[in-house]
Protein backbone atom coordinates (compact mmCIF):
# COMPACT_ATOMS: atom_id res chain seq x y z
CA UNK A 1 0.00 0.00 0.00
CA UNK A 2 2.98 2.30 0.60
CA UNK A 3 3.90 1.79 -3.04
CA UNK A 4 0.42 2.91 -4.14
CA UNK A 5 0.71 5.97 -1.88
CA UNK A 6 4.00 6.86 -3.56
CA UNK A 7 2.42 6.46 -7.01
CA UNK A 8 -0.45 8.79 -6.09
CA UNK A 9 2.00 11.34 -4.67
CA UNK A 10 4.06 11.19 -7.86
CA UNK A 11 0.93 11.52 -9.99
CA UNK A 12 -0.15 14.65 -8.13
CA UNK A 13 3.28 16.20 -8.74
CA UNK A 14 3.02 15.23 -12.41
CA UNK A 15 -0.39 16.88 -12.76
CA UNK A 16 0.68 20.03 -10.95
CA UNK A 17 4.12 20.61 -12.44
CA UNK A 18 4.17 18.77 -15.78
CA UNK A 19 0.55 18.98 -16.89
CA UNK A 20 0.01 22.29 -15.05
CA UNK A 21 -3.64 21.60 -14.33
CA UNK A 22 -5.72 24.16 -12.47
CA UNK A 23 -5.93 24.11 -8.68
CA UNK A 24 -9.54 22.93 -8.88
CA UNK A 25 -8.65 20.03 -11.19
CA UNK A 26 -5.75 19.02 -8.97
CA UNK A 27 -8.04 19.07 -5.92
CA UNK A 28 -10.58 16.85 -7.69
CA UNK A 29 -7.95 14.33 -8.83
CA UNK A 30 -6.40 14.23 -5.36
CA UNK A 31 -9.81 13.61 -3.78
CA UNK A 32 -10.58 10.73 -6.17
CA UNK A 33 -7.16 9.11 -5.77
CA UNK A 34 -7.21 9.46 -1.98
CA UNK A 35 -10.69 7.94 -1.82
CA UNK A 36 -9.49 5.03 -3.97
CA UNK A 37 -6.43 4.60 -1.72
CA UNK A 38 -8.64 4.38 1.37
CA UNK A 39 -10.95 1.88 -0.30
CA UNK A 40 -8.05 -0.24 -1.61
CA UNK A 41 -6.46 -0.35 1.85
CA UNK A 42 -9.72 -1.45 3.45
CA UNK A 43 -10.48 -4.07 0.78
CA UNK A 44 -6.92 -5.28 0.35
CA UNK A 45 -6.92 -4.35 -3.35
CA UNK A 46 -4.29 -3.04 -5.74
CA UNK A 47 -4.24 -0.84 -8.83
CA UNK A 48 -5.61 -3.03 -11.61
CA UNK A 49 -8.60 -3.35 -13.95
CA UNK A 50 -10.81 -5.32 -11.55
CA UNK A 51 -10.17 -2.94 -8.68
CA UNK A 52 -10.98 0.15 -10.75
CA UNK A 53 -14.15 -1.46 -12.10
CA UNK A 54 -15.31 -2.55 -8.65
CA UNK A 55 -14.48 0.83 -7.11
CA UNK A 56 -16.48 2.91 -9.61
CA UNK A 57 -19.24 0.29 -9.58
CA UNK A 58 -20.24 1.65 -6.18
CA UNK A 59 -21.58 4.79 -7.88
CA UNK A 60 -25.25 4.71 -8.89
CA UNK A 61 -24.88 7.87 -10.98
CA UNK A 62 -23.25 6.91 -14.30
CA UNK A 63 -21.68 10.33 -15.07
CA UNK A 64 -20.08 10.42 -11.60
CA UNK A 65 -18.75 6.88 -12.03
CA UNK A 66 -17.22 7.78 -15.38
CA UNK A 67 -15.56 10.92 -14.02
CA UNK A 68 -13.94 8.83 -11.27
CA UNK A 69 -12.90 6.22 -13.83
CA UNK A 70 -11.20 8.78 -16.08
CA UNK A 71 -9.17 10.12 -13.16
CA UNK A 72 -8.14 6.67 -11.97
CA UNK A 73 -7.25 5.53 -15.48
CA UNK A 74 -4.94 8.53 -15.60
CA UNK A 75 -3.33 7.29 -12.39
CA UNK A 76 -2.90 3.82 -13.88
CA UNK A 77 -1.38 5.23 -17.06
CA UNK A 78 1.07 7.29 -14.99
CA UNK A 79 2.00 4.13 -13.06
CA UNK A 80 2.37 2.21 -16.37
CA UNK A 81 -0.25 -0.28 -15.25
CA UNK A 82 -2.31 -1.51 -18.23
CA UNK A 83 -6.02 -1.50 -17.43
CA UNK A 84 -9.14 -2.45 -19.39
CA UNK A 85 -12.31 -0.98 -17.97
CA UNK A 86 -15.86 -0.36 -19.18
CA UNK A 87 -17.51 3.03 -18.85
CA UNK A 88 -21.01 3.18 -17.39
CA UNK A 89 -23.69 3.93 -19.96
CA UNK A 90 -24.98 7.48 -19.65
CA UNK A 91 -28.28 8.87 -20.78
CA UNK A 92 -27.55 11.57 -23.34
CA UNK A 93 -28.41 14.93 -21.73
CA UNK A 94 -30.40 17.51 -23.60
CA UNK A 95 -28.17 20.44 -24.50
CA UNK A 96 -30.00 23.74 -24.41
CA UNK A 97 -29.03 26.24 -27.09
CA UNK A 98 -30.43 29.48 -28.44
CA UNK A 99 -31.33 30.16 -32.04
CA UNK A 100 -29.64 33.05 -33.86
CA UNK A 101 -32.83 35.08 -33.41
CA UNK A 102 -32.80 34.47 -29.66
CA UNK A 103 -29.10 35.38 -29.45
CA UNK A 104 -29.80 38.71 -31.18
CA UNK A 105 -32.59 39.43 -28.70
CA UNK A 106 -30.32 38.49 -25.79
CA UNK A 107 -27.51 40.77 -26.99
CA UNK A 108 -29.96 43.65 -27.41
CA UNK A 109 -31.35 43.12 -23.91
CA UNK A 110 -27.82 42.92 -22.50
CA UNK A 111 -26.85 46.27 -24.06
CA UNK A 112 -30.02 47.78 -22.58
CA UNK A 113 -28.76 46.78 -19.13
CA UNK A 114 -25.16 47.99 -19.54
CA UNK A 115 -22.41 48.46 -22.13
CA UNK A 116 -20.10 46.00 -20.37
CA UNK A 117 -22.78 43.32 -20.29
CA UNK A 118 -23.68 43.96 -23.93
CA UNK A 119 -20.07 43.75 -25.08
CA UNK A 120 -19.46 40.58 -23.06
CA UNK A 121 -22.57 38.92 -24.46
CA UNK A 122 -21.72 39.99 -28.00
CA UNK A 123 -18.17 38.67 -27.72
CA UNK A 124 -19.18 35.32 -26.19
CA UNK A 125 -21.96 34.86 -28.75
CA UNK A 126 -19.69 35.54 -31.73
CA UNK A 127 -16.63 33.54 -30.66
CA UNK A 128 -17.93 30.47 -28.82
CA UNK A 129 -15.10 30.76 -26.28
CA UNK A 130 -15.19 28.79 -23.06
CA UNK A 131 -15.75 31.10 -20.10
CA UNK A 132 -12.21 30.78 -18.74
CA UNK A 133 -10.89 31.55 -22.25
CA UNK A 134 -13.11 34.63 -22.34
CA UNK A 135 -11.82 35.79 -18.96
CA UNK A 136 -8.24 35.62 -20.28
CA UNK A 137 -8.90 37.05 -23.77
CA UNK A 138 -6.90 40.18 -24.52
CA UNK A 139 -6.47 42.56 -27.42
CA UNK A 140 -2.74 41.81 -27.08
CA UNK A 141 -3.48 38.30 -28.37
CA UNK A 142 -5.10 39.54 -31.60
CA UNK A 143 -3.17 39.25 -34.87
CA UNK A 144 -4.11 40.07 -38.44
CA UNK A 145 -3.82 37.13 -40.84
CA UNK A 146 -4.76 37.70 -44.49
CA UNK A 147 -6.87 40.73 -43.58
CA UNK A 148 -8.72 38.80 -40.85
CA UNK A 149 -8.34 39.59 -37.15
CA UNK A 150 -7.55 36.38 -35.28
CA UNK A 151 -7.49 35.79 -31.52
CA UNK A 152 -4.85 33.39 -30.21
CA UNK A 153 -6.43 31.14 -27.56
CA UNK A 154 -4.85 28.68 -25.15
CA UNK A 155 -7.75 26.37 -24.39
CA UNK A 156 -8.56 23.16 -22.57
CA UNK A 157 -5.55 20.90 -22.11
CA UNK A 158 -3.34 23.91 -22.94
CA UNK A 159 -4.12 23.40 -26.63
CA UNK A 160 -3.57 26.37 -28.94
CA UNK A 161 -6.10 27.50 -31.54
CA UNK A 162 -6.89 30.63 -33.54
CA UNK A 163 -10.38 32.14 -33.50
CA UNK A 164 -11.38 34.63 -36.25
CA UNK A 165 -13.07 37.77 -34.92
CA UNK A 166 -15.95 39.56 -36.56
CA UNK A 167 -15.81 43.36 -36.49
CA UNK A 168 -18.44 43.37 -33.72
CA UNK A 169 -16.51 40.80 -31.67
CA UNK A 170 -13.27 42.78 -31.99
CA UNK A 171 -14.94 46.05 -30.95
CA UNK A 172 -16.52 44.26 -27.99
CA UNK A 173 -13.14 42.87 -26.90
CA UNK A 174 -11.51 46.31 -27.14
CA UNK A 175 -14.25 47.80 -24.97
CA UNK A 176 -14.20 45.13 -22.25
CA UNK A 177 -12.94 46.17 -18.80
CA UNK A 178 -10.50 44.03 -16.74
CA UNK A 179 -12.19 40.73 -15.95
CA UNK A 180 -12.14 40.40 -12.18
CA UNK A 181 -14.11 38.18 -9.81
CA UNK A 182 -16.57 41.04 -9.31
CA UNK A 183 -16.90 41.41 -13.08
CA UNK A 184 -17.73 37.70 -13.37
CA UNK A 185 -20.39 37.95 -10.67
CA UNK A 186 -22.05 40.93 -12.37
CA UNK A 187 -21.83 39.21 -15.76
CA UNK A 188 -23.56 36.06 -14.58
CA UNK A 189 -26.29 38.03 -12.82
CA UNK A 190 -26.69 40.33 -15.82
CA UNK A 191 -26.98 37.47 -18.30
CA UNK A 192 -29.73 35.88 -16.24
CA UNK A 193 -31.58 39.23 -16.18
CA UNK A 194 -31.06 39.78 -19.91
CA UNK A 195 -32.43 36.29 -20.57
CA UNK A 196 -35.62 37.14 -18.72
CA UNK A 197 -35.99 40.44 -20.58
CA UNK A 198 -35.42 38.67 -23.92
CA UNK A 199 -38.25 36.23 -23.03
CA UNK A 200 -35.96 33.19 -22.95
CA UNK A 201 -37.75 30.60 -20.86
CA UNK A 202 -34.72 28.99 -19.21
CA UNK A 203 -31.71 30.21 -17.24
CA UNK A 204 -29.12 32.05 -19.32
CA UNK A 205 -25.47 31.63 -18.33
CA UNK A 206 -22.11 32.12 -20.13
CA UNK A 207 -21.72 28.52 -21.36
CA UNK A 208 -25.14 28.73 -23.03
CA UNK A 209 -23.63 31.20 -25.50
CA UNK A 210 -20.90 28.71 -26.43
CA UNK A 211 -23.50 25.97 -26.91
CA UNK A 212 -25.58 28.34 -29.02
CA UNK A 213 -22.57 29.34 -31.15
CA UNK A 214 -21.91 25.66 -31.95
CA UNK A 215 -25.56 24.85 -32.56
CA UNK A 216 -26.10 27.82 -34.88
CA UNK A 217 -23.03 26.97 -36.98
CA UNK A 218 -24.06 23.31 -37.29
CA UNK A 219 -27.83 23.57 -37.59
CA UNK A 220 -28.54 26.99 -39.11
CA UNK A 221 -25.46 27.77 -41.16
CA UNK A 222 -24.60 24.12 -41.92
CA UNK A 223 -20.87 24.63 -41.41
CA UNK A 224 -18.77 21.45 -41.73
CA UNK A 225 -18.38 19.81 -38.32
CA UNK A 226 -14.59 19.61 -38.62
CA UNK A 227 -14.40 23.40 -39.05
CA UNK A 228 -16.72 24.01 -36.09
CA UNK A 229 -14.60 21.70 -33.94
CA UNK A 230 -11.47 23.64 -34.90
CA UNK A 231 -13.11 26.96 -34.05
CA UNK A 232 -14.29 25.93 -30.59
CA UNK A 233 -11.49 23.56 -29.62
CA UNK A 234 -13.47 20.31 -29.54
CA UNK A 235 -11.09 17.36 -29.74
CA UNK A 236 -13.82 14.81 -30.50
CA UNK A 237 -16.07 15.71 -33.44
CA UNK A 238 -18.44 12.80 -32.79
CA UNK A 239 -19.06 13.96 -29.22
CA UNK A 240 -19.76 17.47 -30.45
CA UNK A 241 -22.22 16.21 -33.07
CA UNK A 242 -23.92 13.91 -30.58
CA UNK A 243 -24.63 16.85 -28.28
CA UNK A 244 -25.32 19.68 -30.72
CA UNK A 245 -26.40 18.40 -34.13
CA UNK A 246 -30.18 18.45 -34.59
CA UNK A 247 -31.86 16.32 -37.24
CA UNK A 248 -35.65 16.38 -37.53
CA UNK A 249 -37.75 13.36 -38.37
CA UNK A 250 -38.93 15.24 -41.46
CA UNK A 251 -35.36 15.60 -42.69
CA UNK A 252 -34.54 11.98 -41.95
CA UNK A 253 -37.67 10.88 -43.77
CA UNK A 254 -36.67 12.98 -46.78
CA UNK A 255 -33.24 11.36 -46.82
CA UNK A 256 -34.80 7.87 -46.85
CA UNK A 257 -37.26 8.78 -49.61
CA UNK A 258 -34.50 10.21 -51.82
CA UNK A 259 -32.45 7.09 -51.37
Amino acid sequence: MNELNDIVHGYMNHLEHKRRVTAKTLKNYRSTCQSFLNWAATEGRKLDSDSLQDYVGRYDHAPSANVQLVRLCGLAKFAKVPVEVTRAKEELPEVLALSSKQVMALVEAAFDISEDLGNSTQFLAETGLRFDEFMRASVKDVRVEKNVRVLAVIGKGRKFRRVPLTEAAYKALVALPPRTAMFEKHLRQGLAQAGEEADIDFHVHPHLLRASFISILLNERHVEAIHVAQLVGHANINTMLKHYAQVSMEKLGGILVRH
